[in-house]
């Protein structure tokens, strides 16, 4: 079954895309495109991944707006890149690169029509970041509406290449509706969270939300604890690791457990001495330990 991940690095060096682009599984055998706004020379272990530019790929980045973000950008060029494909993927995969890795092939299993969405473990009205966008885009009343419902955070979303097309539809729509008040110079939000939850909230029999309890998504921002293996895989309640982690990168320890898994360090790395103690300073006995049940405390965020 042919495969494709989509993302964007926009405002990145070449090695903010190098421990994405490291932790692909062998077992995936598809395409990643990523989109950025210049050049940018990839890790020899992404043989399958292509870049495109505007000045490469012209046809790409057409749009009709002036968005300042290219958060709500990439829906449109998502869009037109599958629009001109002669023989689309069978299933799709859009996620941000930052900030994610993968454990698993995230296509694994993958046998439903549904689109795939990670749920964060908040409701929409308890996040003040994303209610003021909801709100600000749709309005107090929906909020009030949606205030229950959970926050569905738009950095990973995949599924059948039928489910995605109507995604992505809808968030072009909701682009071109909302863009010109809200995403204009010199003006700029980032709409496109606020419409991935209504997305969701409205079409709740298109959807299959995974949850970092039981799902093969982490989406790790509003979390107190983690699960880890002593393969130093971060699992779910059910024991099973996730296939996408996300959000890994918000939580100082968890970050530096993720570089040493993939045996990164790019040329702005700070954890060293963090590692450095973990290997040097405490018995081998207490650093098993460690990886086969590592809690991290909202207190130790940075």
């Amino acid at each position: 079954m042919s495969s494709l991940i989509l993302t964007t690095a926009f405002g990145y060096e070449s090695w903010q895309a190098d421990l994405f682009l490291r932790s692909i599984p062998d077992s995936f055998s598809g395409d990643i495109v990523v989109f950025c706004d210049r050049k940018i020379a990839l890790s020899s272990v992404a043989g399958h991944c292509k870049v495109v530019t505007a000045e490469s790929h012209p046809q790409f980045f057409q749009k009709k707006l002036n968005l300042n973000s290219s958060n709500n950008s990439r829906y449109l060029f998502y869009k037109n890149y599958l629009d001109q494909l002669q023989s689309p993927p069978e299933e799709i995969l859009l996620c941000d690169l930052r900030d994610v890795v993968f454990q698993e092939n995230p296509f694994h299993g993958l046998g439903d029509g549904l689109l795939h969405v990670a749920a964060e473990p908040i409701g929409l009205a308890e996040c003040d970041t994303n209610s003021t966008w909801f709100s600000r885009i749709y309005g107090k009343e929906k909020l009030l509406e949606y205030g229950k419902h959970p926050v569905i955070c738009s950095g990973t979303t995949f599924g059948r290449t039928e489910a995605i097309s109507h995604y992505l539809e809808w968030m072009v729509k909701e682009t071109m509706e909302f863009g010109p008040r809200h995403d204009v110079v010199p003006s700029k939000m980032i709409m496109d969270q606020a419409m991935h939850i209504m997305y969701c909230a409205l079409h709740p029999g298109k959807i299959c939300v995974e949850t970092c309890e039981s799902g093969v998504v982490a989406t790790l921002a509003h979390h107190k604890s983690f699960l880890i293996n002593t393969q130093g895989q971060l699992i779910n309640q059910k024991g099973k690791p996730y296939s996408i982690v996300h959000q890994y990168d918000r939580f100082r320890p968890l970050r530096c457990l993720v570089k040493d898994v993939y045996g990164f360090k790019d040329q702005f790395d700070l954890e060293h001495t963090t590692r450095h103690f973990f290997s040097t300073s405490i018995s081998s006995k207490l650093r098993k330990s460690l990886k086969a049940v590592y809690n991290v405390m909202t207190g130790m965020r940075r």
